[in-house]
């Protein structure tokens, strides 16, 4: 465009240079400035993380770096969940991980060496900052073990560790302010596995920590391993390689009784994206695995986000799969029987959370949707090859 305007402007006359009375003056050749779209930046807001605080409440975390707080909607006049609070963390980092903390409170991700208490004040939230060291990298799940003294909090980080914290003992976060105290931390732990699936971008993220009854936690993380472990110690009771020829790592863990299902992301035909295991003693033994993906031809396909409960007595689970699905099944005689899906986006898998009354399912990418658990009579899906 500058050139095509220079080379105008070299046809014209200038003004020092004005044509003599009543000589016509020479034609404009110059072009009228065009407007353009020039890209100045793109916000990634899709959803990483989720939360509820109790049945009335829950919590998104974006990767824009933003903290949503909303409620469900309360009658039919409202459309969809209600907006609450919006917040974001000192560092303006992507949300990877968001946990509830009881009593209204509850703990965000910030930069590599940090985390966020959010404590409620009044209709607001208040941040309260917590360190840990640069090593363990950023914090990317979290759950509260209860059950045990103390109760603590496990949060999952970037490089393999998983970090325990005391929440009964918590450190003062200002000596003047009773009720402001905050996690303290006890001890970090390496989950790293010395066997790694290997491919060309090796990581260690845990990407999920779930409560196995007292004092016991199960990890799932990118190097391929799951592992069962005691509270508040940190020891290892078991590892294991949740596929032994697993060629992408897992992306999130859910339990119910001794239960455990994880998902990942399948490559190759033959591969499956949720695996179940039944924890007997102190060991992890496989049980079943399915492949949630509509279209067969699709490889590879990756299942994101897993929750786990129980209805009319028996153990069922939701999982997002990157078709944009959700899917909902059951485990019935130790086998997984898909019994209904739904379409939640275009593309890509959702976050999913459980209310605590385990009645409603929060699926959240771009939008935030929710899902009532309820009775249907339907012909269980066949699970695709």
């Amino acid at each position: 465009v500058g050139q095509a305007h220079e080379a105008a402007g070299a046809n014209q006359l200038p003004a020092s240079a004005a044509a003599p009375s009543g000589t016509p003056s020479p034609l404009s050749t110059a072009l009228p400035p065009q407007a353009g779209l020039i890209r100045r930046g793109t916000t990634y807001a899709r959803a990483q993380s989720a939360t509820w605080l109790d049945d009335r409440r829950f919590v998104v975390g974006r990767w824009d770096g933003t903290i949503t707080v909303f409620r469900p909607m309360a009658n039919a006049s409202e459309f969809g969940p209600v907006l609450l609070n919006a917040l974001a963390t000192p560092s303006k980092s992507g949300i990877e991980m968001v946990a509830s903390l009881g009593g209204g409170s509850f703990v965000t991700s910030d930069d590599d060496r940090s985390l966020i208490v959010w404590r409620p004040d009044g209709t607001r939230f208040s941040p309260q900052p917590r360190t840990f060291a640069a090593k363990y990298g950023t914090a990317v799940s979290a759950v509260v073990a209860t059950g045990i003294q103390p109760r603590c909090l496990l949060v999952g980080h970037q490089h393999g560790y998983l970090t325990i914290w005391s929440l009964d003992d918590a450190e003062p976060v200002r000596a003047s302010s009773p009720g402001t105290a905050s996690p303290r931390l006890m001890r970090g732990v390496s989950l790293r596995s010395d066997d790694p699936i290997p491919w060309q971008w090796q990581t260690w993220h845990i990407r999920g920590v779930a409560s196995s009854g007292t004092g016991r936690v199960v990890t799932a993380a990118e190097d391929g391993d799951v592992c069962l472990v005691e509270v508040p110690s940190g020891k290892i009771l078991s590892r294991r390689r949740y596929n032994a020829t697993a060629q992408r790592g897992l992306n999130d863990v859910a339990t119910l009784g001794d239960l455990v299902a994880v998902v990942n992301c399948a490559v190759g035909r033959a591969d499956h994206n949720l695996w179940l295991y039944q924890i007997r003693g102190d060991e992890l033994v496989h049980v079943d695995s399915a492949k949630l993906v509509l279209d067969p031809a699709r490889d590879p396909v990756f299942a994101f986000s897993v929750e786990m409960f129980e209805f009319d007595g028996l153990p069922h689970f939701v999982a997002s799969s990157e078709e944009g699905l959700i899917w909902l099944g059951m485990v019935k005689d130790h086998k997984i029987v898909i019994l209904d899906h739904n379409k939640i986006a275009a593309e890509g898998a959702g976050v999913l959370a459980l209310d605590p009354k385990h009645e409603t399912v929060l699926a959240v990418g771009h939008q935030v949707q929710t899902f009532g658990v309820e009775p249907r009579t339907a012909l269980p899906l066949p699970i695709q090859p």
